[in-house]
């Protein structure tokens, strides 16, 4: 079986791949790695509710596994875009997606005096760079798995 390593890459759909990801996902997993636990106690005054087994259920530990997944999705997140080499690209991405408050389009564009066409420029090079360093091209789209999609769904 041979590996191509140099599939072409569908530009327009990893972009959008990338942003759906960058605006959903590392939010949540910011939130949630530094989110709080509070045990609470059960009618049975236990720290340790029992499910309707009757088995100890583990809030406390499915807690910590999920911020500890969290954090180690942030990390891997925040390390692809620290791989990127041009430093306005990284910008970009920061200044729109990593923000508490991200920046609109307008507003980084008044802030560096970026034309429109400048941002998009430097916004697709930059998530498609993110796309080739998060996860080894994880979320990278081929243009021939998208005509092996479509070859499928029209034989169905």
């Amino acid at each position: 079986m041979e590996v191509d390593l140099f599939k072409p890459i569908d530009d327009a759909k990893t972009i959008d791949n990338v942003k759906r990801f960058l605006s959903t996902y590392y939010w949540r997993w910011k939130r949630t790695s530094g989110e709080s636990f509070e045990s609470k106690v059960t009618a049975t005054y236990s720290f340790e509710p029992r499910s309707y087994t009757g088995q100890v259920s583990k809030p406390i530990e499915a807690h910590v596994v999920r911020q500890q997944t969290a954090i180690k999705e942030v990390e891997v997140i925040e390390e692809a875009i620290n791989s990127i080499f041009d430093s306005f690209a990284r910008q970009v991405i920061i200044e729109r997606y990593c923000l508490n408050r991200p920046k609109t389009i307008e507003e980084i564009c008044l802030d560096y005096n970026y034309s429109v066409e400048t941002f998009y420029l430097l916004h697709d090079k930059a998530l498609l760079n993110f796309a080739d360093y998060y996860k080894a091209g994880e979320l990278q789209i081929y243009k021939t798995e998208e005509k092996e999609k479509k070859s499928r769904k029209n034989s169905e």
